[in-house]
């Protein structure tokens, strides 16, 4: 029983309707193609021919190599899921330029109305603005702090910036502080301590 809610419990991260249509869409194209009687109404054969086992073969060494630096199940799942829709969508407008489009209106309406959950909680992070970072951080030598340079436009920083939010909220003490500084709207702080490290 434990085991069973353990097993719950890391789960339910995923078990929201973001992942769960993802994952149907991605998997979309090899249940209609190999599923009857559906296969027999929207296929020629219920087969996977030899391209397209070449095509699925090919999108497992991408993911493979996409997903070597993947820290958190959930960017696995979705990195996974959009190179799978994406051969799925090649995959449907090959057979049928109809299904392809159909295929890529559900995707558009997966994306609007089921978005990836973000942590929407509590954050203790000091937000950095100017070029004095290092005089405002060098101001109690008893703090430690933890600053993250980001740019609002870039994919991988708006990802972190929920876990960074998480951690803030959970480690946050008198002598451990975090901080960001937006390096897109003052790039010479991030040229500037490109190589600095602060302890």
């Amino acid at each position: 029983m434990d085991t069973l809610h353990s097993a719950y419990l890391s789960a339910k991260p995923i078990l929201v309707p973001h992942y769960i249509t993802n994952i149907i869409l991605s998997i979309s194209y090899i249940l209609l193609k190999t599923l009857p009687p559906v296969c027999e109404l929207l296929f020629d054969d219920c087969n996977l021919d030899l391209k397209e086992w070449e095509m699925l073969t090919f999108l497992g060494c991408i993911i493979v190599m996409k997903n070597r630096k993947q820290a958190a199940a959930r960017q696995y799942i979705s990195t996974v899921c959009l190179f799978a829709k994406v051969l799925a969508g090649y995959m449907f407008f090959k057979t049928n330029s109809a299904y392809g489009i159909i295929f890529a209106v559900f995707c558009l309406v997966q994306m609007i109305f089921f978005p990836e959950p973000v942590y929407r909680g509590p954050e203790q992070i000091t937000y950095f603005r100017g070029p004095h970072l290092e005089e405002e951080l060098e101001r109690d030598k008893r703090i430690t702090w933890v600053v993250t340079f980001f740019a609002a436009w870039s994919p991988p920083c708006v990802s972190f910036s929920s876990i960074f939010a998480e951690l803030s909220n959970d480690y946050n003490l008198e002598n451990l502080k975090f901080g960001k500084i937006d390096v897109a709207k003052f790039p010479d702080v991030g040229q500037r301590l490109d190589y600095i490290d602060f302890y």
